[in-house]
């Protein structure tokens, strides 16, 4: 799985986003789904959250 930005690029670590108030977030960690119900989360500066709150989606691997 990878995890996407709103521009469709890859999630990087140490990179600065915006989430959906306006508040910028730097991208420290992230956790992956650990069963198909679950979002997994994303841990920046400011917390931990939801991958919707920076407006990140998960897509399946093309090259497996």
């Amino acid at each position: 799985m990878r995890l996407l930005d709103k521009d469709g690029k890859e999630a990087e670590i140490g990179k600065s986003y915006f989430d959906f108030r306006g508040e910028t977030h730097v991208l420290q960690g992230i956790v992956k789904p650990h069963k198909p119900s679950s979002t997994g989360r994303v841990q920046t500066d400011i917390g931990e959250y939801f991958p919707g709150v920076l407006d990140f989606k998960w897509v399946e691997r093309e090259d497996h």
